[in-house]
């Protein structure tokens, strides 16, 4: 078993690195089709952070791909690494894995990997898709093969001179999607865009209703309805982004944070207008009691990172 999860963490690592590149790509990709770039999504970000396996750039946001970039080893002199060594990581990377695929036991091994990635999604989903242990077991089988399938794609791609990859198009999502509805029905692929298109949302009220006494507990009803309302105000805050070159990221998905430089303050002033949105928004379904507890928890979360911040710059 300490095997297994070595194994796990290397191939995780490796998906990190491939997966920086990726999304470096295909922002370049879409820049130069657009005049002005539309923001990432929500969506899209949540599904990288549940799903780190998914190697598909398409599903990462500018700050996913800071957060997977901070994660990568540094190189020398705790640098972080460039986009030439990123590239160069990435292309070997996709030349290993296309190699172990090609083998029966490689394919075999990728696949159960993939399977432990996609089983340390956020947890509950099993209940939210109201499956049973034998259909939710299936269920992540196929994630696994779906998702094993995008990343050889995707690798191909990389190594392709005439490739432009610019992440999963229309056709395949809906082929994948008509695949999981052909033996879960329609509604599973409703409930599991939805499950993760609010999965930051729903662990950030699973943090509030771990901080709440009981005199103010979150029934289930109100919990999603939170969820719901939450999402769609992070959303229309994702949007704005562009507004401050974007470099603003989330704090334990409780409180928006500055990610990059912000010479000006500009964004510094966006996190702090964004975070009273999003108070203004839970204000709508708490209580008073359990409001400020969630203002309590969004002042946590910017601490945190303020004190990551701090110890990482005494690294330098």
């Amino acid at each position: 078993m300490k095997g297994l999860t070595m194994a796990l963490g290397a191939a995780t690592l490796c998906f990190a690195g491939t997966t920086v590149y990726f999304a470096r790509e295909l922002h370049r990709e879409r820049a130069s089709h657009q005049a002005a770039v539309t923001a990432p999504t929500e969506s899209a970000a949540t599904e990288v952070r549940a799903a780190p396996a998914k190697m598909t750039a398409a599903a990462l946001s500018d700050e996913a791909s800071a957060d997977v970039a901070h994660s990568m080893p540094a190189s020398k002199g705790n640098r972080q690494p460039t986009e030439a060594e990123m590239k160069q990581l990435a292309l070997e990377e996709a030349r290993k894995f296309l190699a172990e695929v090609s083998t029966p036991a490689g394919r075999a091994k990728a696949l159960e990997q993939t399977k432990l990635m996609v089983r340390t999604g956020p947890p509950g989903m099993d209940k939210f898709l109201h499956m049973d242990a034998d259909q939710y077991s299936r269920f992540i089988d196929l994630l696994a093969e779906q998702q094993l399938a995008s990343r050889e794609n995707a690798s191909r791609c990389m190594l392709d001179k005439n490739c432009r990859y610019t992440g999963e198009t229309a056709d395949w999502v809906a082929a994948r999607d008509a695949e999981i509805a052909a033996l879960f029905g329609q509604e599973t692929v409703d409930r599991y865009h939805w499950f993760y298109r609010s999965s930051n949302q729903r662990q950030a009220v699973a943090e509030l209703r771990g901080r709440l006494p009981d005199s103010a507990r979150l029934s289930d009803a109100k919990a999603e309805e939170l969820v719901r309302a939450l999402v769609e105000e992070s959303e229309l805050i994702t949007r704005d982004m562009r507004r401050v070159q974007y470099g603003v990221g989330t704090s334990n998905y409780m409180a928006y944070v500055v990610m990059d430089a912000d010479p000006d303050g500009a964004k510094a002033a966006a996190a702090e207008d964004y975070n009273r949105r999003l108070r203004e928004t839970a204000a709508g379904v708490l209580s008073s009691e359990q409001l400020a507890i969630f203002a309590q928890a969004q002042d946590d979360a910017i601490e945190q990172h303020r004190t990551f911040q701090q110890l990482g710059q005494g690294n330098h």
